[in-house]
């Protein structure tokens, strides 16, 4: 994962913390909306978000899961 990306992860969450953090209707919503798009629009639609969030722990928690599940996905290498 390059440094841009890397900049999007926060540490390490316990998966109860995720569970609660990704259950957010709001969250449920932007992540719907990047459905289908392209990374820059991903990585522009995170860093918004954190932004609108004020950088909050909860924000962090959402966006790191994120990162990792394009990981998985193969989409970020």
């Amino acid at each position: 994962m390059d440094e841009k990306w890397q900049s999007l992860v926060f540490g390490k969450y316990n998966i109860q913390t995720v569970l609660i953090a990704v259950k957010e209707d709001s969250w449920q919503s932007t992540r719907r909306s990047m459905l289908g798009t392209t990374v820059e629009f991903k990585y522009n639609t995170l860093t918004n978000w954190l932004d609108r969030q004020d950088w909050s722990e909860r924000s962090k928690c959402q966006v790191t899961n994120y990162v990792y599940a394009l990981k998985r996905g193969g989409i970020l290498k």
